[in-house]
């Protein structure tokens, strides 16, 4: 009797240990009434290992909306960005083509300076004849390369500043064969005074609107680019609160997450300690 005894009072305690390391009771014990009642509860039925997987996922689905959310902002701004790019190749060429329409001018004006001294330095006029053709066709050239670079952007004004590089094209066409063209004309066939009256009272009119026509569209090119920095700037002040805004959030929610689950990992070992320290204590 007395080792029956012995034997069902170190039982208790193992049975007390079991019930703190399951959150069940073993088979076959029975300490009162009402204990069939005591379940584990949905977190002692999911393993740790559960419980990590599940602090991971949060953190992935963090990561992945913070990834959709920069993907959605980010890509209208590079956009933007590209077309800023393509305004500013714009500008330049057409900054070019304007040195180059100036520069054309002025070997019509040097050809009929030259005359009078051609048969010192023969030459002279013909050396000026070929600049003008020359720089002409660079004009044209760096004219062109502007509207290719303007028919890749995007938004309202694109068509309006394609329209009006393409007018001012025919501005300088039609400067360089009504104006140019015929002064050198007159000029070769020995009419220097006429070649002046065509080139510097004929094409007076038309030299101020090609100038006030290259001027338009450069100070068009560049409110142009100033709206799309501010909007590119817009972009991505929104982009930056955005991120930080889901990555708070998103870190709140996994520490109120890592503190449950942990919480759920802690406490039935800290029971565990305190029915070892009890049995240890030799309270049974």
């Amino acid at each position: 009797m007395a080792t029956l005894a012995f034997e069902r009072e170190t039982e208790r305690p193992t049975a007390h240990l079991t019930e703190h390391l399951t959150g069940q009771r073993p088979q076959g014990s029975a300490d009162g009434p009402g204990d069939d009642r005591r379940g584990g509860g949905l977190l002692t039925k999911v393993t740790i290992k559960q419980k990590l997987w599940a602090m991971a996922a949060i953190a992935i689905a963090v990561f992945l909306v913070m990834t959709a959310i920069g993907l959605l902002r980010v890509g209208p701004s590079i956009g933007a960005v590209k077309d800023n790019a393509a305004t500013t190749t714009a500008i330049t060429e057409m900054s070019a083509a304007y040195t180059n329409w100036v520069s054309s001018d002025d070997d019509v004006q040097s050809a009929l300076s030259g005359t009078p001294i051609e048969s010192e330095a023969p030459g002279t006029v013909a050396e000026m004849i070929d600049d003008l053709a020359n720089d002409y066709a660079d004009a044209t050239k760096h004219l062109d390369a502007a509207i290719a670079a303007a028919q890749t952007t995007q938004g309202a004004q694109t068509t309006a500043a394609v329209k009006g590089l393409e007018s001012l094209k025919k501005l300088v066409a039609a400067y360089h064969d009504d104006i140019e063209v015929k002064a050198i004309t007159e000029l070769q066939a020995g009419h220097t005074k006429a070649a002046a009256r065509v080139a510097m009272i004929g094409g007076n009119t038309m030299y101020t609107k090609v100038d006030d026509g290259f001027q338009k569209m450069s100070k068009l090119a560049k409110q142009v680019t100033a709206e799309r920095t501010a909007d590119i700037d817009g972009k991505l002040s929104s982009l930056r609160l955005s991120l930080a805004v889901v990555a708070i959030i998103g870190a709140l929610l996994f520490i109120a997450v890592a503190f449950f689950i942990i919480g759920s990992i802690t406490r039935p070992l800290q029971r565990v300690v305190e029915v070892l320290r009890s049995i240890a204590s030799g309270d049974r």
